[in-house]
């Protein structure tokens, strides 16, 4: 089976038509999400109702239906994704599912995985989740479904709520298993700054002239990735599927013609609940920045508490509320430079004068500086580690000039949070990586104490973020947990033959 990408780098049509839209789209016409969480209980039922779904499964194909032609864009979407108990619900034999990384196969939720690994202790262990957790009902499916309307998304989730019920129980949500998101125009997330800009393209999809395009098998399996390997992929006994549907499998240390590639064109799909503590977040700044003023210390064009509140939150970020980045426009926010991507780290900001270490965007994407390593050395290992986050928020976005009016900053009760989903190739190297030692590592890039203010676990300790001044620095005091993991899981998204070959294991 041919692994590399066709002419001007980009997939035939006839291998996206087997890729999973939702592993190279994040539907940005659609900006309106939910996501079901699925249990399994009667696995021949859970397989009729994945073949009865298997028509509307949205695929990564091109949406001009005719070369030339004007695009017709698709005005819903549906994919599934399938966690490792799931696999085994569905009747996928031990053989297969043996196959899996170990990341995939422990789960998100087990304990002693999220508290080593993701730093999830205390209020957001899993036993304290609301849904993939040790304490809830297990989650097997994902649905995920996405509209260009809140009444189309209305009448979608009412569709599939509606085809559970038909199952008579084999297929039913868990509690608290419906979640809805949403995406504004201007990109804001709830703490109030534009998000989603760092997105990589991927080749095979914008083809090798897009800028900063990363190489396919970093995203999916089948492919080679950064390193020029392709990632293993789980396999299936060729006895498991008997019309062939799936190629033989190319790895050479499984005999030839006995395993089918079960994971070809599939990619793996990390879901997170984080609530965001948006009043904390800006208080802790307001009383930060009082502090501050007190000491004498902070740039003096900055008037008055608010401003400078929202200056150390750029600081926190790594940019400004309205997107611009610090490495380009250190001293005040620049509406042309919102989406502005296209910078490094190392010529413009080597001691991080304008961009802290310890800032949100230096640690997601480090770039060219992570040090002690060269820039070209600390930007391949960056580039090797990406992922593409295609998530949604719930509640409503802080407007950060609300600081200058009176009043409450954020009405009591409001909930608000990111449903944060990740694609990558592999959970380890990828995902769990970044969260481990870039966000959670409080000795990153020579820092002491200070894990990521806005997206650390909570079982980092005392964390207090270091913000460069003209002479010296400031140090915070301990930033408090600002981000709550409320439910989760790992999730397989298999491409629609493997799909199709999964509703029909016995």
């Amino acid at each position: 089976m041919d692994r590399s990408v066709g002419r001007e780098g980009r997939l035939p049509e006839v291998a996206k038509a087997e890729i999973q839209g939702f592993a190279t789209s994040g539907y940005g016409h659609l900006p309106h999400a939910a996501y079901l969480f699925l249990t399994i209980d009667g696995a021949r039922g859970a397989r009729r109702w994945l073949s009865g779904i298997l028509p509307e499964l949205t695929s990564a194909r091109g949406w001009r239906p005719d070369p030339g032609g004007p695009k017709r864009r698709p005005s819903e979407a549906v994919n599934v994704a399938i966690t490792h108990s799931g696999l085994g619900e569905l009747g996928l034999s031990r053989s297969a599912l043996c196959t899996f990384p170990r990341a995939f196969c422990e789960g998100m939720g087990e304990p002693a995985r999220a508290a080593r690994v993701l730093g999830d202790v205390g209020a957001s262990a899993p036993e304290a989740w609301h849904f993939g957790g040790p304490s809830t009902d297990p989650v097997h499916l994902c649905l995920l479904v996405h509209a260009a309307s809140p009444e189309g998304l209305d009448g979608l989730v009412a569709h599939h709520v509606e085809r559970l019920a038909a199952t008579g129980g084999s297929v039913a949500l868990v509690p608290d298993g419906l979640q809805r998101g949403h995406r504004r125009p201007d990109g804001r997330e709830p703490f109030g700054f534009r998000d989603g800009i760092a997105q990589p393209q991927m080749v095979g999809i914008r083809g090798e002239g897009a800028p900063g395009a990363l190489p396919t098998g970093n995203f999916i399996l089948g492919y080679p990735d950064h390193y020029g390997q392709i990632a293993p992929g789980p396999m299936l006994p060729a006895g498991e599927d008997a019309e062939g549907r799936l190629p033989l499998s190319a790895n050479p240390h499984h005999p030839h013609g006995k395993w089918r590639d079960l994971g070809r064109h599939g990619s793996y799909l990390v879901y997170r609940r984080l609530e965001q503590d948006v009043r904390g977040f800006w208080h802790f700044l307001l009383a930060e920045a009082a502090r501050m003023r007190g000491a004498g210390a902070g740039p003096a064009a900055l008037p008055d508490t608010p401003a400078l509140a929202r200056w150390l939150a750029a600081k926190f970020m790594g940019r400004w509320p309205g997107g611009a980045p610090l490495v380009l426009s250190p001293d005040a926010d620049d509406p042309g430079l919102a989406t502005r991507d296209d910078f490094l780290f190392h010529d413009a900001d080597a001691e991080g004068r304008h961009c802290p270490f310890g800032a949100h965007i230096r640690r997601a994407n480090p770039r060219d500086m992570i040090r002690p390593c060269a820039p070209e050395q600390s930007m391949n290992m960056s580039q090797a580690h990406r992922i593409r986050r295609q998530g949604s928020i719930f509640g409503t976005p802080f407007d950060p000039a609300r600081l200058d009016g009176p009043g409450d900053l954020v009405p009591a009760g409001d909930v608000s949070g990111l449903h944060f989903i990740a694609l990558n190739a592999d959970i380890e190297r990828q995902f769990e990586l970044i969260q481990q030692h870039w966000m959670n590592n409080p000795g990153f890039n020579g820092l002491r104490g200070s894990a990521d203010p806005v997206a650390a676990g909570s079982g980092m300790g005392e964390s207090r973020m270091e913000v460069p001044l003209a002479r010296g620095a400031w140090r915070t005091r301990p930033v408090p947990a600002l981000v709550q993991m409320t439910g989760g899981a790992y999730f397989f998204l298999p491409s629609i033959p493997a799909a199709r070959v999964l509703a029909s294991v016995e």
